[in-house]
């Protein structure tokens, strides 16, 4: 079969490319699936899921518990912003700790970084973190075309209304 352009685009979008190839939502996982029966798999079953939120939840938990918050990270008395900067990859992700025993409405805004692609997309991220618990943001990477980058970001958090939060 011969796919249209906008065809393929779209398999490369949910495969997490954009148009030039750059791989801009594909890093944030990578899954397997080993079956003794026949198995069919829709990209787009994946995308809807929650793997990517918990693949990065795990990932960053993980470098937290190794190598400490780092020195971009904001801790507060009732929260911390841990900010994992990898350099080398020209990449931030964001995930907040939420210290206390109620749940947490959590304001992200990285969206006055300049020369950088957003995954969410808008650059500004709203969630609910539960009672004592890690929930990842968002991330960024450089914009292959930019020829530097910078990231801005900002944090603000409020009590989650009575009768808002579904837990566990």
């Amino acid at each position: 079969r011969n796919f249209s352009n906008q065809e393929i685009i779209g398999i490369l979008d949910k495969l997490g490319y954009d148009e030039a190839l750059n791989s801009v939502k594909s890093r944030a996982f990578m899954i397997s699936f080993q079956a003794t029966e026949p198995l069919e798999v829709n990209i787009k079953d994946i995308m809807n899921g929650n793997y990517h939120q918990m693949a990065w939840e795990k990932l960053l938990n993980h470098i937290n518990d190794e190598d400490g918050p780092g020195d971009r990270t904001i801790e507060r008395d009732d929260y911390t912003l841990f900010v994992y900067a990898n350099d080398e990859a020209y990449t931030c992700s964001f995930a907040l700790i939420n210290h206390t025993d109620e749940p947490m409405q959590a304001f992200l805004d990285v969206s006055n970084s300049q020369g950088v692609l957003f995954c969410p997309h808008s650059g500004k991220v709203s969630k609910v973190v539960p009672p004592n618990g890690f929930t990842y943001l968002c991330s960024l990477t450089c914009d292959p075309d930019a020829t530097a980058y910078s990231y801005n970001y900002s944090v603000n958090t409020k009590p989650v209304e009575e009768g808002d939060y579904e837990g566990n």
